[in-house]
């Protein structure tokens, strides 16, 4: 069969077609699956007020699932407003027992310091949620003054 001048350059771009499509499947182990993927996180982000007045810049956030902290951020202020954001790991369960993040449904528990939020949200892979965190009826502390 012979090809002329004008059809290689048609075979040439068929050919590389086929290339790329047949090479953008997911790469597979020799074992054919696929690659241990994490899972992406769950990105959550609001505003921090106790007693309904922002918290200050630095009040730490954190996230928490099935006891155990995950992430923890500080909150910066902008516009005179106290504003968090977390990007919350989630866990891949190729890699039992260790155990990197929440899972598909497991509850998020924010606390604000030490103090557990009002809020709390369900895990989801690749979320964005904008979720406003409040500690309501907290009771300051008052130290008192010792002179000498």
């Amino acid at each position: 069969m012979k090809i002329s001048l004008r059809t290689l350059p048609i075979l040439i771009v068929l050919l590389l077609c086929g290339a790329i499509l047949t090479g953008s499947q997911p790469p597979v182990s020799a074992a054919g699956e696929a690659p241990n993927i994490p899972p992406i996180p769950d990105q959550v982000y609001g505003l921090v007020r106790i007693n309904n007045a922002f918290v200050p810049a630095g009040t730490l956030v954190s996230a928490w699932c099935g006891g155990v902290k995950y992430v923890q951020s500080a909150t910066i202020d902008y516009n005179s407003e106290a504003w968090y954001s977390l990007d919350i790991p989630g866990d891949n369960p190729d890699t039992s027992p260790a155990k990197e993040g929440c899972t598909a449904g497991e509850t998020i528990l924010f606390k604000i310091e030490a103090n557990t939020a009002d809020q709390q949200k369900a895990w989801v892979s690749g979320g964005s949620t904008q979720l406003d965190l409040s500690l309501a009826n907290q009771i300051p502390i008052y130290l008192p003054l010792v002179r000498k």
